[in-house]
């Protein structure tokens, strides 16, 4: 076997491999026997259909099925031969015809780059902390008992914290021409006053107004609306007010507390303190362990396999692509395309690409593993987070190969866990409605 590697970059490599046509013609020949000792033909007993029918009747399959097999042994001894690490697919081209004859074929492939591993000595960190304060808890309490209102009809001028709800068409203006635009039609849509839900200026404007009042709300579109093609234009919305509700909110008393599962106020009040300061402690370490990864990535510097970056920033879109299909948008109805998406993620990619290669470069020359012990915990865990759909959990993880998926994720926790334990960490408390930003 004739093996040739061409350097095509840092880490890409053009493999050109010639197979002799002796070993094509070895395998073709036992692959044929095989065929022809399974055929089932008339006019034959089972097992004795000569080879050279089952040339004739199956030879351009079996040629077909031979490439592969070929191109995995010649990439094999290619891979061993010359001490390579392929990073991803290869992209195969030949042109061989199917015929006993040399097999030649070019893979182009990208290698994993040599990490020299850098800044893991004295590693200093400063963790944020944080406690729920008297002004975090009472805006929960208040946030809670406004998810829990209730809203009777009145006959009153609508104010802060009232539902107006209108019908009505939203129309861009441009000098004295209106032009009715998607999305702008309103049909008793429901608006809670001072909820900030809508762009800016519009909720004000309906403060004062009446069921049976007719209103003309005016603002621009924000520069940076979502919607392209209605970002920074003027507008009109023409309503018709169909009622106004008064927002009844219930008592933080004992009674709410038991509708709630608790049995009494302050029982609930420190369900939500334990609640909070739970969500604190996790944004602390999320944030922790962003530093820590800051800390590497500013640290290391090295080139990476463009087809892993592909494949994680596809992962990516795709995701989001399913978010705004579950919200029944477009990506232009978001104000978004293919392009946008792929520049918006496409640092984080590479960020994630890298720090996966460093994370795994540290559990090898830490010699780290997962054991049996540890997979199976953590598959306890995901039935256990499935909730009703703990069977369907449990089915998918008795395939091995669905249970390997988990390993990747548990060894980059391991080599987390292991740089924060060995890193210098000085705390310093912060606001807690800061550090909760951490999870927006």
């Amino acid at each position: 076997m004739d093996i040739q590697v061409k350097e095509t970059s840092t880490l890409g490599r053009e493999i050109t491999v010639v197979i002799p046509k002796a070993t094509v013609e070895e395998q073709f020949e036992a692959r044929c026997v095989e065929v022809a000792q399974s055929m089932k033909l008339d006019g034959f007993r089972p097992g004795k259909v000569p080879v050279k029918v089952a040339k004739e009747r199956h030879g351009d399959q079996i040629f077909h099925e031979m490439e592969h097999q070929l191109i995995q042994m010649g990439l094999s001894e290619a891979m061993k031969k010359h001490e390579l690490t392929m990073a991803g697919s290869p992209k195969i081209d030949h042109d061989h015809k199917h015929e006993v004859a040399d097999f030649k074929f070019t893979a182009n492939i990208e290698i994993f780059p040599k990490v020299e591993l850098k800044g893991l000595d004295k590693i200093k960190l400063t963790k944020d902390t944080a406690k729920a304060d008297k002004k975090l808890l009472e805006k929960s309490f208040e946030e809670l008992q406004t998810r829990m209102q209730t809203f009777k009809e009145v006959d009153a001028a609508a104010k802060t914290g009232d539902r107006v709800t209108v019908t009505g068409q939203g129309y861009t203006v441009d000098g004295k021409k209106e032009e009715a635009f998607e999305g702008g039609n309103l049909q008793e849509f429901p608006i809670v006053l001072g909820s900030n839900s809508l762009i800016p200026g519009f909720e004000e404007q309906l403060e004062g107004v009446k069921a049976g009042d007719k209103k003309d709300v005016k603002m621009p579109f924000p520069k940076e609306y979502h919607a392209k093609e209605l970002a920074g234009k003027d507008a009109v919305f023409k309503l018709e007010i169909n009622k106004i509700e008064a927002s009844e909110k219930p008592e933080f008393d004992d009674e709410f507390a038991k509708t709630l599962g608790q049995d009494s106020a302050d029982a609930l009040k420190k369900m939500i303190e334990g609640s909070l300061n739970k969500d604190i402690e996790s944004a602390a370490q999320q944030r922790l362990k962003r530093f820590l990864f800051d800390h590497l990535d500013a640290k290391n510097k090295f080139d990476l396999p463009q087809n892993m970056v592909e494949r994680e920033l596809g992962g990516l879109v795709q995701s989001q692509m399913n978010q705004l299909a579950r919200q029944g948008i477009t990506p232009e109805q978001a104000g978004t395309s293919l392009e946008d998406m792929k520049k918006e993620f496409g640092e984080i990619a590479e960020r994630r690409v890298k720090l996966g290669l460093l994370l795994a470069e540290i559990a090898k020359e830490q010699k780290m593993e997962i054991s049996e012990n540890e997979l199976r915990t953590a598959i306890l865990d995901q039935v256990e987070a499935a909730g009703p759909q703990a069977e369907q959990a449990r089915a998918y993880f008795a395939d091995p190969n669905n249970r390997q998926q988990l390993i990747g994720p548990l060894l980059e926790e391991k080599v987390t866990a292991w740089l924060l334990e060995n890193a210098t960490i000085e705390e310093k408390e912060i606001d807690a409605e800061e550090l909760l930003k951490e999870f927006q």
